[in-house]
């Protein structure tokens, strides 16, 4: 039988030496209960303003490439300087068609 696995989105927020708060708002694949797959991410500054986006292929404005495999958010209180917060799937997609619109084709 074939097993969709169910995609989660969340909200990082945390503080970057030199630029300050940084949010990134992810749709990530569970790969098992302490890792995900990196699906699409979405990066904006301080201000709320969206500086980049990344997906499996491509990217553009990401301060840094995100990684493939990052942590799940059942494991985010292991990391004390990352407060974190579930996002729906509408919310998601209605920053990625800003992002797309913003930063053009990637």
């Amino acid at each position: 039988m074939f097993h969709v696995k169910q995609l989660l989105y969340v909200r990082l927020d945390f503080e970057v030496p030199e630029s300050g708060k940084v949010s990134h708002v992810a749709e990530l694949e569970p790969i098992d209960h302490e890792h995900c797959t990196m699906v699409r991410i979405i990066e904006l500054d301080h201000e709320g303003v969206i500086r980049g986006a990344a997906h499996q292929h491509g990217s553009r404005g990401m301060m840094n490439l995100p990684q493939q495999v990052v942590p799940h958010p059942d494991t985010y209180d292991q990391f004390p300087d990352i407060s974190s917060q579930a996002v729906s799937p509408e919310e998601f997609q209605v920053l990625w068609l800003e992002a797309c619109s913003t930063l053009g084709e990637f």
